[in-house]
């Protein structure tokens, strides 16, 4: 019994001499190393910064324009202030520079409109018609500067929607002179102008109550328009616009811009 006891101890030292033998001889275990990273694969943050950075300068241009635009004060707007008016309509000339963006044009422009309103019977919307007078516009200019921010809408290659305002202000120059009318002028004979006394509205052409009306000088400009942009190459483009401009008329205007 002793030798069996013997002999069974013996093989269980054994065992456990094989075992651990075993675990030392062997490799601890290690995690599968990393898939290799190939660097042209990996966007740098920094560079990408970079790159939106340099597309962003690229897409921002200085230019300058030209512009050609057709003012009209449509009789109905004049009747909103008017009982007896006229409309209005002459061209105007501006000279432009232009900082553009991707979306945005920031314009500085500076104007000149030479107001050709016609002669004739003229009267405030308070007056009745023996109130009528005679009025001359000599030599009557508007010359203005002004800001404006201008939104592109592209549509298809090279064509963009576009649409905006702009503030300023401008100086009036020229002069008004009134004559009273006489006889009697109504709503049906105001328009002819005669000065002949022995036809209903008329007016003596050296009256002694011809004067020089009050002009304000200065004068505010509001407008918003809207038109298209055609960018017929990378640096010049071709705008038509069309929109309200206040203190009262309507324009159309075309300009050719070149972008440095």
């Amino acid at each position: 019994m002793k030798t069996r006891i013997s002999l069974l101890s013996f093989c269980f030292c054994l065992t456990l001499t094989a075992t651990a033998w075993g675990q030392a001889s062997s490799p601890p275990w290690m995690p599968p190393p990393p898939t290799p990273v190939v660097l042209s694969e990996v966007a740098s943050p920094l560079t990408e910064v970079r790159a939106d950075d340099e597309s962003e300068i690229k897409l921002r241009k200085f230019g300058l324009g030209v512009e050609f635009r057709q003012n009209i004060v449509p009789e109905f707007f004049l009747n909103l202030f008017m009982r007896a008016a006229h409309e209005v309509n002459s061209p105007s000339y501006a000279m432009k520079f232009i900082y553009r963006t991707k979306t945005t044009d920031v314009i500085l422009k500076g104007s000149y409109w030479k107001i050709n309103a016609p002669d004739g019977n003229w009267m405030g919307i308070n007056h009745d018609w023996e109130d009528m007078e005679y009025t001359e516009f000599k030599d009557f200019r508007f010359a203005w500067g002004q800001v404006n921010v201008v939104w592109n809408q592209p549509l298809i290659t090279g064509l963009y929607f576009i649409y905006g305002g702009g503030i300023g202000a401008g100086a009036v120059m020229g002069d008004i002179y009134t004559t009273p009318t006489n006889g009697l002028c109504t709503a049906d004979n105001w328009r002819e102008v005669s000065t002949n006394p022995f036809v209903g509205c008329y007016h003596l052409p050296n009256s002694p109550e011809r004067e020089k009306e009050d002009v304000p000088r200065v004068m505010a400009a509001l407008e918003a328009t809207f038109g298209l942009r055609y960018d017929l190459f990378s640096n010049v483009s071709f705008k038509l616009e069309t929109g309200l401009f206040l203190p009262g008329f309507w324009h159309v205007s075309a300009s050719v811009e070149l972008l440095f």
